[in-house]
């Protein structure tokens, strides 16, 4: 009864029924499959989502499909959120050649609400877990402070540097940024 409400107010406030489902999500699914506005058919990456696998096991919170292997090279994504109202999102991924074409591999995610600080140590650990991977955090918000708590709290070596989007040079910042100019790159 009180999202039927919530539903009315949005849509005389002026916002769409797309709004409502990612402020009120159902379950930890649609939460990120239909925040925003999609780029992706919300009812295709659901279906999909459903017919994914569970995790193999966990480790401290950290769902693992995929455990670390010596020989592999793995990229850790961060996507932070501040802890009270927006949980952060760790995923490890691997890339290999299938087909003359780069397939990306998840290995792992860790999807908890823990303040940036707390996102730095365990995307650090997991970072390392996973051969030292390359560590790539939204340099938005809170990743800001998760950045800083990488290179100066926890000395992480590889962190990734943005590079521009026209020529491909990388940059002295750290950290990517979701923006209405890069997030077209990004889909």
């Amino acid at each position: 009864r009180s999202k039927i409400m919530e539903l009315e107010k949005l849509r005389r406030d002026g916002a769409t029924r797309l709004m409502f489902w990612q402020e009120f999500a159902e379950d930890e699914v649609s939460c990120f499959i239909t925040s925003g506005d999609a780029a992706y058919d919300a009812d295709v990456l659901t279906a999909l989502a459903r017919g994914c696998e569970q995790p193999k096991g966990y480790t401290d919170g950290l769902g693992v499909w995929e455990y670390p292997q010596h020989d592999m090279k793995y990229v850790v994504g961060v996507d932070p959120g501040q802890g009270k109202t927006t949980p952060s999102a760790i995923t490890v991924w691997r890339f290999e050649q299938d087909n003359e074409q780069d397939r990306a591999i998840h290995c792992a995610t860790k999807n908890t609400w823990i303040d940036p600080e707390a996102t730095a140590s365990a995307a650090n650990d997991i970072a390392r877990m996973y051969n030292g991977a390359v560590l790539a955090v939204e340099a938005n918000a809170h990743g800001l402070a998760v950045i800083s708590e990488l290179k100066n709290v926890h000395h992480y070596p590889r962190l990734y540097y943005r590079r521009d989007i026209i020529t491909g040079l990388e940059s002295r910042e750290i950290g990517w940024l979701t923006t209405p100019r890069t997030k077209p790159y990004m889909v």
